[in-house]
């Protein structure tokens, strides 16, 4: 092969890096005292009715871990002319806060339907969650008539709580 030896990948990383070799997502192989900590994936779907201007839905974090969202997508049918606004409530070291969804373009879009609008919405974001907490998902609409429906995703990871 022309005098050339083959390099992997890890040991390319591990020579930029001085040596250094990160444990993130697991057991160094012969470091048995470097914990293992792998996150899991999570997603969560909530379907939320208008009937009203707004509504709730919620749901637990498991105990024992800590919810990262970095996601956040909606969509929703609204009568013509009317906006959706979506929130994401949670709970970290007893301190419980709201975030907003910012709703602007290009991350924003109306899709006018036969009998409502069509709005979808999306977000990256960096949001906590203890263990044994509520995370709430509020949803309203900005017009007083009508009803309408979205369906709110949160994705994210789950890391075990240190």
């Amino acid at each position: 092969m022309n005098g050339c030896k083959r390099i992997s990948v890890a040991s390319l990383v591990s020579l930029m890096l001085g040596g250094f070799v990160p444990a993130f997502a697991g057991q160094a192989e012969g470091h048995p005292d470097v914990p293992r900590r792998v996150p899991r994936p999570f997603q969560r779907e909530v379907a939320i009715p208008l009937a009203f201007r707004q509504n709730a839905a919620s749901f637990r974090v498991p105990a024992g871990a800590q919810l990262v969202i970095e996601y956040v997508s909606a969509s929703g049918d609204v009568p013509f002319g009317q906006n959706l606004l979506v929130a994401v409530q949670t709970t970290v070291g007893g301190e419980t806060a709201t975030h907003f969804l910012v709703p602007s373009r290009p991350d924003w879009q109306r899709i006018p339907g036969i009998d409502y609008d069509v709005i979808r919405l999306r977000q990256w974001l960096r949001i906590y969650a203890d263990g044994g907490t509520e995370v709430v998902v509020k949803v309203a609409r900005t017009g007083g008539w009508g009803t309408g429906a979205a369906s709110v995703t949160l994705t994210g990871y789950l890391s075990e709580k240190q």
